[in-house]
C-alpha cells in the first residue's frame, strides 16, 4: 500500500516538475527569453500549487476522504479532455510593452490550468488518503512528500539530459499528456485502496500502535495556534523568496551559464527529501552551527563589483542549501498531526506563492537592485532557533537590539574615519574591507541569538554596500521585467578619473562610451564589442564596399554603438524589446551615440520575430542579429524558422550578421547547420584582442555572417581571418520545436 502511494506521489512531482522547463521553453521567445519570464513562470506554480491546495483542504474537510476521491476521479476525467496540453491560441500575441506578467499569467492559465491545477493537488490529497487506510504508518504519513520531491529531483535533472536532446517540444508536450493518464490510472489505485481500507476499518486495524502514536501527537496537535502557522508560513516564504533570489543573482551577476536554475531549485527540492524523511540523515544542529560559517564569508564578498569568478558559485549555493535546510527542517520540527496535514502544507503553499510574489513582482517595483536577496538571508538569520537560552530574558532581548546597533554605528564611524585618514579610494577600500572583517568575527559571536545574529549580518551587508560605493561609480540603476540595467562611470586600468560611461544589464556589458573632456571629439568611436580593430568593422568594410546597400536592420540596441558605422545616406531601423534600453540609449546625460553619431535611426518596440515579421519583405541590405539575453543569443532567434523569416525580410544579395560572443556557448555549429540547411554561404571570425586593446574597452568578440552567394562577401572570404561555419550533422538542427542547449555548452 505504501509503495503504492509512493509511486503515484512520484509520478504525480515527475509530471509537476516535468512541465515546469517544458512550459517555459515554450513561452520564452514570446517575451525574448528573458529571466524574469522564468520567475514568472515559478510565481504562477507556486499560485497553481496554491490552489491545488486549497482545493484538496477544503474538499477534504467538507467531504472526507471517501466522497472527495470519487469528486477527484470526476475532476481528472474533465481534465483528460483538453489533453494533449499546448499554447492557448488565445494569448498567441505579448504585448508590445508592459503588462507582460498579466499575459504571461493568462497565457499559462489558459494552456495547463487544469490539469497542473489537479497534478499540484495530488501531494496532501493522497497524503490525507494515506492517514485514513489504518496503514501501521498512516499517523505519520509525511514520509511520502519525500517520495514527491524526490520525483521533483528526477524530472528536473532529467528535462535537460533526457528530454530536450533527444525529443521536440510537441513531442515532450504529448509524453506528458500521455504522462497524465498514467497518473490518473494511479490515483485511481489509490482511491480503490482508500475505499477497500474504509470498508474494512480504516484506523481500527493499527490498534495500540496507532493509539501511541496519537497520543504522542496530542500535544502538538492543540499547540495549532495562530503563531505557530505564522511561524510555518514564514519558514516557507523565506525560502521560496531566497530560491528565487539566489538564481536571479548567479545567473546575472556571477555567470549567464544557461540551465544553471536547475542548481538552485534541485537543491531546494532536495531539502524537502531530507527534512521529511523517516530518519534523519543530516542533524540539524551540525546545519544551524555551519550556517554562519557560510553566511558571514558571504556577506563579506557580496558588495564586490561585477566579479564573475567561478568560486563564487560555490559559495553562494552551499550557503542557499544550509540555509534553506535550517528554515525546513525548522518547518519538518513543527509539522502537526496527520489531522491538520492538508492545513500545514495550505500555509505552507501560501507561503511559498507571497515569496515568489515579493520577488517576481513586488521586488522589481520597489528595489533598482537585486536587493531581495541580501533581505532574505537576513530574514532567514531570525528564524533560526534559539540556542542560547540562559539569563534573563527580557535582559537577553535587549542586548539582541543594542549589541548590533552599537556594532553597526562603531563600524560606520571607523569606515568614516578611514576614508579621512586615507584621500586615495584604493587604501580607504583596503581599510573598510579589514574593518569590516574584524566586524564579522564579532558578529560570528552573536550567532546563539537568532535577533542579535540577524541584526549584526544586516550591518555586515550595509557596510559592505558603504565600502562598495566607493569602489564602483554607478550612475543610475533600474529594474524591469526584463532585467537589471546600471550605468557605470569607468576609469582606465591605473586611473581613478572615469574614462567611459558603460551600460550593464546584470553583469552582461551593452557598450561603452568615451567620457573624458580629452576624448570629446572620440565621442562616436565605437568600443566594447564594436570596435574598429574587431570583426564588425570588417563586415561593415565589406558591406559599403558594395553599390547600393542603404537599409539596415538590427536586433538589439545597447547603447546604439552600430550608429557610428552608418554612411550619410544609409538607414538603420533597430528591434529592441526593452524599453529601459531604449530609454537608456536615448539619455544624452550617458549616451550620444543616436543624437550626435550617425543619421536618425528609427526604432521598434516588441520582440524581434513579432515586430521584424510586420515589415516589408526583401526590404533590408543588412540584418544584424546583437540580441544579448543574460550573455547569449535568445535561442528563438537562431532556430531554422528564424533563418528563414530573416530572409525572406533581406534583398537577394543582402546578408545577415549574428554576434555570437559567449563563454559558455559554442554557437557556431549551430550557425553551420542552419546555413547549411538553407543553402547559404557562412563565415565566422573569433578575433582576439591586444592588451591595449582590452584596457581600452575594446573587446574580444566572435561574429558570423551569412550570405546567399560567396560573392556578397567577397572581401571576408579572401580575408584569412575570417573561417567558414563548421557544419555538424550529428547535431540535430535546431527549430522552434527542438533545441538542445546541453549540446553546444563548453566545457572546459
Amino acid at each position: 500500500m505504501a509503495v503504492f502511494f509512493s509511486l503515484t506521489m512520484f509520478v504525480s512531482a515527475f509530471l509537476l516538475f516535468f512541465i515546469q522547463p517544458m512550459f517555459g521553453k515554450l513561452v520564452l521567445p514570446l517575451l525574448g527569453g528573458t529571466p524574469a519570464v522564468w520567475n514568472t513562470c515559478m510565481v504562477f506554480y507556486q499560485a497553481a500549487l496554491l490552489l491545488g491546495y486549497v482545493y484538496a483542504h477544503v474538499s477534504l474537510n467538507v467531504f472526507g476522504p471517501a466522497r472527495q476521491s470519487v469528486v477527484h476521479l470526476f475532476l481528472l476525467a474533465i481534465a483528460m479532455a483538453t489533453m494533449p496540453i499546448g499554447l492557448s491560441e488565445s494569448f498567441s500575441s505579448p504585448p508590445s510593452e508592459g503588462y507582460f506578467i498579466p499575459w504571461l499569467f493568462g497565457l499559462m492559465t489558459m494552456s495547463v490550468g487544469i490539469p497542473f491545477f489537479l497534478v499540484s493537488s495530488t501531494a496532501p490529497m493522497l497524503q490525507r488518503w494515506f492517514s485514513a487506510t489504518g496503514h501501521v504508518d498512516s499517523h505519520d504519513p509525511y514520509f511520502l512528500y519525500g517520495a514527491s520531491n524526490l520525483g521533483s529531483m528526477i524530472a528536473l535533472l532529467g528535462y535537460p539530459v533526457f528530454m530536450e536532446p533527444f525529443f521536440t517540444l510537441s513531442e515532450q508536450t504529448r509524453l506528458w499528456s500521455a504522462g497524465f493518464m498514467v497518473l490518473a490510472g494511479c490515483i485511481t489505485g489509490c482511491v480503490f485502496i482508500l475505499h477497500r481500507a474504509l470498508s474494512q476499518g480504516g484506523h481500527d486495524t493499527t490498534g495500540e500502535l496507532l493509539d501511541a502514536a496519537r497520543q504522542k501527537r496530542h500535544a502538538l496537535d492543540e499547540a495549532v495556534s495562530t503563531g505557530r502557522r505564522l511561524h510555518w508560513l514564514a519558514l516557507s516564504f523565506v525560502p521560496s523568496s531566497l530560491l528565487l533570489g539566489v538564481t536571479n543573482y548567479i545567473t546575472t551577476d556571477i555567470a549567464a551559464v544557461p540551465l544553471l536554475w536547475i542548481v538552485p531549485l534541485t537543491l531546494y527540492l532536495l531539502t524537502f527529501v531530507l527534512v521529511f524523511a523517516k530518519k534523519s540523515l543530516i542533524s540539524p544542529r551540525f546545519m544551524v552551527l555551519l550556517q554562519p560559517f557560510l553566511l558571514l564569508p558571504l556577506a563579506l564578498i557580496y558588495f564586490q563589483g561585477f566579479i564573475t569568478t567561478w568560486w563564487l558559485f560555490p559559495v553562494h549555493i552551499i550557503a542557499f542549501f544550509v540555509t534553506t535546510m535550517v528554515c525546513h527542517q525548522e518547518l519538518a520540527r513543527l509539522r502537526p498531526h496527520a489531522s491538520r496535514l492538508t492545513e500545514f502544507y495550505l500555509v505552507m503553499s501560501i507561503g511559498g506563492v507571497l515569496g515568489g510574489i515579493f520577488n517576481a513582482l513586488i521586488a522589481p517595483v520597489v528595489f533598482d537592485t537585486l536587493a531581495e536577496y541580501p533581505l532574505m538571508l537576513v530574514a532567514a538569520c531570525f528564524l533560526r532557533p534559539t540556542v542560547d537560552t540562559s539569563g534573563d530574558a527580557t535582559r537577553q532581548r535587549l542586548i539582541d537590539v543594542l549589541a548590533p546597533v552599537l556594532f553597526v554605528i562603531a563600524v560606520g564611524i571607523l569606515l568614516f574615519g578611514s576614508h579621512v585618514v586615507f584621500s586615495d579610494t584604493e587604501p580607504a577600500v583596503i581599510a573598510g574591507k579589514i574593518i569590516n572583517g574584524v566586524g564579522a568575527l564579532v558578529v560570528f559571536a552573536f550567532r546563539n541569538r537568532p535577533v542579535r545574529f540577524g541584526l549584526g549580518v544586516a550591518g555586515i551587508f550595509l557596510a559592505g554596500m558603504a565600502i562598495a560605493s566607493g569602489q564602483l561609480d554607478v550612475v543610475h540603476e533600474e529594474r524591469n521585467f526584463f532585467g537589471e540595467l546600471s550605468v557605470i562611470a569607468q576609469a582606465r586600468p591605473g586611473e581613478t578619473r572615469p574614462a567611459y560611461y558603460t551600460l550593464y544589464d546584470g553583469s552582461t556589458l551593452h557598450g561603452a562610451e568615451r567620457i573624458a573632456p580629452q576624448d570629446k571629439e572620440r565621442r562616436c568611436e565605437p568600443l566594447s564589442y564594436y570596435h574598429r580593430q574587431g570583426p564588425l568593422a570588417e563586415v561593415f568594410a565589406a558591406f559599403n564596399a558594395q553599390p547600393r546597400h542603404d537599409t539596415i536592420a538590427a536586433i538589439g540596441l545597447g547603447i546604439g554603438s552600430l550608429v557610428s558605422y552608418l554612411e550619410p545616406e544609409q538607414q538603420l531601423t533597430f528591434f529592441e524589446i526593452n524599453p529601459a534600453v531604449v530609454r537608456m540609449a536615448q539619455n544624452t546625460a550617458y549616451f550620444h551615440f543616436l543624437s550626435d553619431c550617425g543619421p536618425q535611426v528609427d526604432i521598434k518596440l516588441g520582440d524581434a520575430r513579432l515586430t521584424l515579421a510586420d515589415s516589408p519583405d526583401h526590404s533590408f541590405d543588412m540584418l544584424v542579429l546583437d540580441a544579448f539575453s543574460s550573455d547569449s543569443i535568445p535561442v528563438h532567434l537562431i532556430t531554422k524558422e528564424a533563418l528563414e523569416l530573416y530572409l525572406k525580410k533581406t534583398k537577394v544579395h543582402g546578408i545577415v550578421v549574428f554576434h555570437i560572443s559567449n563563454q559558455f556557448l559554442d554557437l557556431r555549429p549551430v550557425l553551420g547547420n542552419l546555413a547549411d540547411q538553407a543553402g547559404l554561404f557562412g563565415l565566422y571570425q573569433d578575433k582576439p584582442v591586444t592588451r591595449e586593446l582590452d584596457e581600452d574597452l575594446k573587446l574580444r568578440s566572435t561574429w558570423a555572417v551569412m550570405a546567399h552567394e560567396q560573392a556578397d562577401i567577397t572581401a571576408l572570404a579572401e580575408n584569412p581571418q575570417w573561417h567558414r561555419l563548421p557544419v555538424d550533422h550529428k547535431k540535430r538542427l535546431w527549430t522552434d520545436d527542438y533545441s538542445n542547449i546541453l549540446g553546444v555548452m563548453r566545457f572546459r
